[in-house]
């Protein structure tokens, strides 16, 4: 077969390539820049907190992105209409206001829908699903700015304790009430994740048991349907008190914590895991912290919340770390490379030193630009499974028959509908592209 002559350009990659002996593709490596930190998007420590039913003369969002941060957390509170079954038009149109706001400081939401404090009562289930109909458009009109969902809704700060009314354990119809409002949840966030804020709470609802206690795994995450719409692959995990204490403030059930633990250990390993710190305690060290982070595969954990222990991780000098390592940390290898008459072969390997995989499935793009021509090809690479701690081998082929003769630049595209990942790699990124430049090659004239 007539084989193109291929030439690369190297100079930005200080390992530089060579030709693999053991067959017909060459190699680049690419080095890892340690000393870069990217703001990479649905990850990260998290700004909070602000309230999308609330009016804003300003855009509060923007000093969350000029802070550095991807993700805010912004509930939206109906504590002023837990009696009242329609919502005011005035309010709906705060509420796209503020979504608005959003997507101008690109920025995404870590989205909760709330309704009482410490004090109060929860709603009638028909008020709130009267609610959730009535929100439903404007939600699904902005869902690409919400990265999660925390399921919310009921219980003292939508935290799922502390129930009142139709879903406290008084009523006989207590699990299907709560069950009914879940539901209508993930009708209106069909392709997002939602979190729950205990394990037990998720088994319950749709597992094997209607004891908050019983020790079952129906709903547990598995292989076969983590990424599918099954309502159990979509039920994720946020813990509000973690490191508390050995159960962390009863998120895991006291007679049997490493059952619990270990049931979300399994269950982050396929979905967003994040939350926040609630006091200092022994179990908040930074040894302790680094190996927990780890173990529960974290996404995402509030910089504001607990400021004790934010600080405490600052004294002792693993702040930094758990900034840059929470969620994925994607660092490109080398990649593999055989140009022929019709086909560009490529072999990428890419490294995840954070803590979890994305938990979105971003857009993943490779394309060949000079400055006459274009030509984009769409990849098949689910970035939700680049698993922490290995190395993910990625092989792709590109039609280049059809492509006219010229030196061209080879680019990887890694994003979603509003923000750019970055690699973690030195000299390759395009900050005015928002994307990586891989090598430069010559399609010779036939």
């Amino acid at each position: 077969m007539f084989k193109f002559l291929l030439s690369l350009s190297c100079t930005f990659l200080l390992v530089g390539c060579h030709h693999n002996q053991d067959d017909s593709f060459e190699v680049i490596h690419y080095e890892e820049d340690l000393n870069l930190a990217p703001a990479n998007p649905d990850r990260g420590f998290y700004d909070s907190t602000y309230d999308l039913t609330k009016e804003y003369d300003y855009n509060p969002f923007l000093s969350t992105k000029e802070n550095g941060y991807t993700l805010v957390y912004t509930q939206l509170s109906l504590e002023n209409f837990t009696k009242i079954q329609e919502l005011p038009p005035s309010l709906l149109d705060t509420i796209e206001k503020n979504f608005t706001k959003l997507k101008d400081a690109k920025v995404k939401a870590i989205f909760r829908i709330t309704y009482r404090a410490g004090d109060g009562e929860d709603p009638q289930k028909e008020i709130i699903l009267s609610h959730l109909q009535q929100l439903k458009p404007l939600l699904e009109q902005n869902s690409y700015l919400i990265s999660v969902v925390q399921i919310g809704l009921i219980g003292a700060y939508g935290e799922w304790h502390s129930f009142t009314g139709e879903f406290a354990e008084t009523d006989i119809d207590f699990v299907k009430n709560r069950r009914d409002v879940v539901n209508a949840l993930a009708d209106i966030f069909p392709n997002k994740y939602l979190q729950i804020r205990t394990p037990m709470h998720k088994e319950q609802l749709f597992g094997n048991s209607q004891n908050y206690y019983t020790e079952t795994t129906k709903a547990l995450i598995t292989p076969k349907k983590a990424f599918s719409s099954n309502i159990n692959a979509r039920i994720a995990h946020h813990n509000d008190c973690f490191l508390a204490s050995s159960d962390d403030a009863g998120t895991y059930d006291g007679d049997n914590i490493s059952f619990w633990k270990e049931y979300v250990k399994n269950d982050s390993l396929y979905s967003p895991m994040g939350g926040e710190t609630c006091k200092e305690s022994s179990f908040t060290t930074c040894s302790n912290a680094i190996k927990s982070l780890e173990q529960f595969h974290w996404n995402f954990v509030n910089d504001k919340y607990n400021p004790d222990v934010i600080q405490q991780w600052k004294d002792e000098g693993c702040y930094d770390e758990i900034a840059k390592r929470l969620g994925y940390l994607l660092v490109l290898q080398k990649v593999d490379y055989l140009q022929t008459a019709k086909k560009l072969l490529l072999k990428l390997s890419i490294e995840n030193k954070g803590f979890s995989t994305p938990y979105v499935d971003y857009n993943v793009t490779l394309s060949l630009k000079n400055d006459t021509n274009s030509f984009e090809f769409p990849q098949n690479l689910d970035t939700r499974k680049l698993p922490a701690n290995e190395v993910t081998l990625f092989e792709t082929e590109l039609n280049i028959s059809k492509i006219p003769a010229g030196e061209y630049k080879l680019y990887l595209d890694i994003n979603d509908t509003t923000s750019a990942v970055q690699l973690l790699n030195k000299d390759i990124w395009q900050e005015n592209t928002q994307n990586h430049l891989l090598m430069t090659l010559t399609i010779p004239q036939e």
